[in-house]
């Protein structure tokens, strides 16, 4: 889930959650991933159109590393690490997103190498598991 859940709003958060839930096997693995601590007001823009002010991203919420993992652990899952990253591209030798480099590896994933994303925070990551048996919902 890279980059979903800031998006979401509680309906629609909670349906992706028990869909994972009810897809992924007790042993499977869930990396999130999503701007750390982001300040919405900052991106925020006016439209002179429609006359509302929103996100320039659709960012409809702001998650810290503990907020985020009381959250999906309230909702059936299991943490088995959490960090902040950065997906900076100017970082790439020394990547201070090594940990998420180091999963990514481990589970057979490229993505972290190819991606052209260009952030000024970090990013907060957590991987994360099922808690109860393949197809339940908490």
């Amino acid at each position: 889930m890279i980059e979903v859940i800031e998006h979401l709003y509680d309906e629609d958060l909670e349906a992706l959650l028990q869909s994972v839930h009810r897809i992924i096997n007790r042993d499977g693995i869930v990396i999130f991933t999503t701007p750390n601590e982001e300040q919405l007001e900052e991106a925020s823009v006016w439209c002179p159109y429609c006359e509302k002010v929103f996100h320039r991203w659709q960012h409809v919420r702001s998650w810290s590393e503990t907020e985020l993992r009381r959250y999906l652990e309230s909702k059936g899952f299991d943490i088995v690490a959490s960090f902040t990253t950065d997906f900076n591209r100017k970082r790439r030798r020394n990547p201070k997103n090594w940990r998420l480099v180091k999963w990514c590896k481990a589970l057979g994933l490229r993505w972290v190498k190819r991606t052209n994303l260009r952030v000024k925070k970090p990013h907060l990551a957590v991987v994360c598991q099922p808690s109860g048996p393949s197809g339940s919902w908490t």
